[in-house]
């Protein structure tokens, strides 16, 4: 729940734990108080393009899909409607195995806003299916449990008409 109370620049209100300020000119601001506790991480959604929307919608089936090249024989992330290998434009969705492993990550402990739910681990994951097929991805295991080479499946998670391939410990 959002509530606004108005007020002008210098308003104090004392403890408030979620609270930011929404200006609307030089002068005059309001405060809004976040008022329920963090329940879900609410994420920026991709805009679809005929190129990712494989991608982004593949979850709707389970499935997870990375473009591929016809001519070089190569995956390659982020889609695109050309191969960053040999420019061809024989590119389109293939779908791959779903399975990952840890290469790096870190570990974020900042609630960036009221509704992320802190800390959770961000990492870069290598699919088995292309040595150097990789991107970044959240992995959905208590953050103390994460590990790098640790083997992953994909699972997802959907907002709206985007499906967030997400993973978890295999």
């Amino acid at each position: 729940m959002l509530i606004v109370i108005g007020g002008l620049i210098g308003s104090h209100i004392e403890k408030l734990e979620h609270f930011f300020y929404i200006c609307t000119n030089d002068t005059l601001c309001y405060i809004a108080v976040i008022t329920q506790e963090p329940t879900e991480m609410h994420r920026k959604l991709p805009a679809l393009t005929a190129d990712n929307r494989a991608f982004w919608q593949g979850g709707e089936q389970g499935r997870l899909f990375m473009h591929w090249c016809e001519d070089c024989t190569r995956y390659f992330h982020p889609p695109g409607p050309v191969c960053p290998k040999c420019a061809s434009l024989s590119v389109r969705p293939k779908e791959v195995s779903g399975k990952a492993t840890v290469v790096s990550f870190t570990i974020n402990y900042q609630p960036w806003t009221p509704n992320l739910a802190a800390p959770f681990a961000i990492a870069i994951v290598e699919l088995p299916e292309q040595t150097g097929l990789r991107f970044l991805s959240n992995v959905e295991e208590p953050v103390e449990q994460v590990y790098i080479g640790m083997p992953l499946r994909v699972v997802f998670e959907q907002q709206e008409d985007v499906w967030i391939p997400l993973f978890i410990k295999d």
